[in-house]
């Protein structure tokens, strides 16, 4: 938020509102709720020419063919994207377009290879019997990497 206030202040741009979809994978947008709000918004109040992002990532990492169902109605009602990484992208200008499909792309394809990975090392960790994620109350972690064991930590607290 800091980095987004910093920069729309330095480069002239006012907030009027926020939408921010915290913890939902950006590829995901029947969950984000605030993203698909922000794109009626767009169309119904037309009280914005801009959307701030830090990069196109933070907009979404949806594929290309998705992007262009949401970036439509945008265009339309004249709004473009600022990122800070990218400055404006306009998706009146072919140019801006063609590099935004492909960074696009990019962007989700991150997405899909690091669930990949993810997965990956879940199903490595599961397999060597490590334990996965947080420790329930009163155990700790104990051990390094592929081979975490869950131990008691407080008696007092396992029941």
């Amino acid at each position: 938020v800091k980095e987004i206030e910093s920069f729309a202040s330095e480069k002239g741009y006012r907030i009027i509102r926020w939408y921010t979809d915290d913890a939902i994978s950006g590829d995901d947008t029947e969950k984000r709720h605030e993203f698909r709000r922000m794109i009626a918004d767009a169309s119904t109040l037309r009280d914005f020419e801009f959307i701030l992002c830090w990069d196109l990532a933070r907009f979404g990492r949806f594929d290309s063919i998705e992007a262009g169902y949401y970036i439509f109605p945008l265009r339309k009602a004249g709004v473009r994207l600022v990122t800070k990484a990218d400055g404006i992208i306009d998706w009146n200008d072919p140019m801006h377009r063609m590099c935004n499909s492909m960074k696009q792309e990019g962007k989700h394809q991150q997405l899909l290879d690091h669930s990949a990975n993810v997965v990956r090392a879940q199903r490595d960790a599961a397999e060597n019997g490590s334990w996965l994620g947080l420790p329930p109350y009163g155990y700790r972690i104990e051990g390094k990497r592929k081979n975490k064991r869950l131990a008691v930590d407080d008696p007092s607290k396992v029941r």
